[in-house]
């Protein structure tokens, strides 16, 4: 990986996770230098393509700010391709006993029993393209499902509706088949291999606003998924 790219990346985790918050003055270009032993023509690299992706912008004279918050940020990593139309359809919204499994990951407290569980079909273009299963505790999937969630992904809405931001989202992606309800709902071949995303997403004190699974087809798009929180510095070692 470049340089430039591997500096992009650490200054971007650092937004993403808070550390780095909107309105900031982020260090000076001789700061950046020192600090990843980079040169000052890799620190402009990836200042300028931070910039490119509104995630930072610069002040005549006072230095460079951190412009997104981590609601854009979010945005911009989870709804890949903005410029094509997504739509949401819900297939399902209700309260249902939790699996010892999603009480494992949503870190129930003793006495949880119920969780809010939905279902949507995911659009690109009047195309479905993924079935997204979440959960959430009650309380916060129930004032969800009062919201747009048929034009906007539950990142953000989690934010909007709990007032704090989402700050750390870890994600593992898997190569399946489709089963036979997802292969028909997409309209898949049910021997072509596809993918299945399993997301966390937390707040500030770790607890977990959501646990997500669903299945993306693969046939006609192209995705990116990120694991954020604060980069390992060794990372930069050699470089």
């Amino acid at each position: 990986m470049f340089k430039h790219r591997i500096l992009y990346n650490s200054i971007q985790d650092k937004i993403i996770s808070g550390a780095w918050y909107e309105g900031m003055l982020i260090p000076s270009e001789s700061q950046l230098c020192e600090m990843y032993q980079v040169s000052r023509i890799t620190v402009r690299r990836a200042l300028k393509e931070l910039e490119d992706q509104t995630l930072v912008y610069k002040i005549q004279g006072k230095g460079t700010f951190v412009r997104a918050s981590i609601k854009d940020v979010l945005d911009q990593q989870y709804d890949v391709g903005v410029e094509n139309t997504i739509i949401y359809e819900v297939l399902e919204a209700k309260k249902i006993v939790a699996t010892s499994n999603i009480s494992m990951v949503l870190k129930l407290h003793k006495g949880e029993n119920e969780v809010f569980f939905i279902k949507r079909l995911r659009f690109r273009d009047n195309v479905p393209e993924a079935i997204v299963n979440t959960y959430y505790r009650v309380e916060l999937g129930s004032a969800l499902i009062s919201k747009d969630v048929h034009h906007i992904n539950s990142l953000s809405l989690i934010s909007e509706v709990a007032g704090q931001p989402v700050v750390k989202v870890q994600s593992m992606l898997i190569p399946v088949n489709p089963t036979i309800e997802e292969a028909r709902m997409l309209n898949l071949s049910i021997t072509s291999a596809h993918a299945k995303l399993r997301r966390i997403s937390e707040f500030p004190d770790g607890t977990i606003a959501e646990y997500a699974e669903a299945f993306i087809s693969s046939d006609d798009i192209v995705f990116s998924i990120s694991s954020w929180g604060k980069r390992d510095p060794s990372l930069l070692e050699g470089n």
